[in-house]
């Protein structure tokens, strides 16, 4: 009878101390991105520095249950770039990208 509580109590350490592993590893991926690091990490992929180009929106919103970063800039030759960034890990879900001429540009201002 004594082996079968020390057996026990083993295992609930050994089950407990592996709970607390494991949600160590949760709080560590479940780590959100912030605004800034999601402007980064855009401009990064765009190859640009944020001088380089006028940031229009920086929103985080709610797509299927997914918390998304809505970066949306323009660069100096009117190139214009859309991202849609995880906000649980900074992956890049999706990327618009349009170029305009600057000549079409300055004809309709």
């Amino acid at each position: 009878m004594n082996n079968y509580f020390q057996f026990s109590s083993a295992t609930a350490t050994i089950l407990i101390a592996g709970a607390l592993a494991a949600s160590a590893v949760m709080t560590v991926s479940g780590a959100q991105i912030n605004d800034e690091t999601a402007k980064t990490i855009a401009f990064e992929d765009a190859g640009l520095k944020e001088e380089e180009a006028t940031l229009l929106q920086l929103t985080l919103d709610t797509e299927n249950s997914y918390s998304i970063y809505k970066v949306e800039f323009l660069t100096k030759d009117f190139a214009e770039y859309d991202y849609e960034i995880l906000s649980s890990d900074g992956t890049i879900m999706n990327i618009d990208y349009e170029a305009k001429l600057a000549s079409a540009v300055t004809q309709n201002a």
